[in-house]
């Protein structure tokens, strides 16, 4: 299955999206959530144009439109679903504006843009140069790139939970060491890729721990992507009861962490790179 395809399989719902922006929400210890730690970092004037490029459910553009009441911030998102999502919450007199389309394909003129953003999206790009390039070329000279993402630490407890559960079911063994598609940009490694086409940029990065005392919280997180990610991936089709007895399994492992020590723990370290066209 391509990318795209998956991509557009695993979004097509916008409440699985919306379900993992909520967890990070409410269960994270850090005063401030990521969204707003990020855009407190950015050098906004109120006036900018900007472009959310992979737009979800519009995690950053509210927040945005709130910043730059006399900007523009348009958001673009392949899946269809997400643009209608959007609409849905906009009022009639809202600075932002969406539309379905390909980030390696922008529908928009070279220089565009003041601000671009790629948050937490390239991971899903099969081709990540060039998503990148395409960031860059509707980039005002001067302007700022921001491309917001995870390390390939995080998430790690619940994984391990989640393989051993596999492991005890006999999921196929590509299915189990399938590794999480989130670790393909990162902060660890996205700068490798961000170096063939900006001279010079900063990572900023936060740590952040989670502590969820419910045990179906959990599970929302769990079964909004991660049980069946690699499945997809690998295009193998197994029966909704399979899938059942592994959220049943992984629900009773979670459940004895809790019980143990009060809550699922996690760690999380994410953070932004922020890149500057020369002029």
């Amino acid at each position: 299955m391509t990318f795209n395809k998956l991509v557009l399989e695993q979004y097509q719902d916008p409440q699985r999206l919306q379900t993992r922006a909520e967890y990070h929400q409410k269960y994270g210890l850090a005063p401030t959530s990521l969204i707003d730690w990020v855009l407190n970092q950015l050098p906004l004037r109120g006036d900018e144009k900007v472009l959310d490029a992979g737009c979800g459910t519009g995690s950053f553009l509210f927040p945005l439109a709130k910043r730059l009441p006399k900007g523009e911030i348009i958001g673009i998102d392949l899946v269809p679903e997400m643009i209608t999502y959007i609409k849905e919450k906009l009022s009639p007199n809202s600075n932002i504006q969406v539309q379905q389309a390909d980030i390696i394909n922008l529908p928009f003129a070279d220089e565009t843009f003041d601000i671009v953003m790629a948050n937490f999206v390239l991971f899903h790009i099969e081709d990540i140069f060039a998503a990148i390039a395409e960031c860059k070329r509707v980039l005002k000279s001067g302007g700022l790139a921001v491309f917001a993402t995870n390390s390939i630490h995080n998430r790690g407890r619940l994984e391990s939970i989640h393989r051993a559960a596999q492991r005890e079911l006999s999921f196929p063994e590509e299915v189990i060491h399938f590794p999480s598609p989130f670790k393909r940009f990162s902060i660890e490694g996205g700068g490798d890729y961000l170096s063939h086409h900006f001279s010079w940029f900063e990572v900023h990065t936060l740590y952040n721990q989670y502590v969820v005392p419910e045990t179906e919280a959990v599970l929302a997180y769990y079964t909004s992507g991660m049980i069946d990610w690699a499945l997809k991936n690998k295009n193998i089709q197994v029966p909704a009861s399979r899938l059942e007895q592994l959220r049943q399994l992984v629900a009773e492992k979670v459940e004895q962490i809790i019980h143990e020590e009060g809550g699922f723990r996690e760690s999380q370290l994410s953070g932004f790179f922020l890149a500057h066209k020369s002029e």
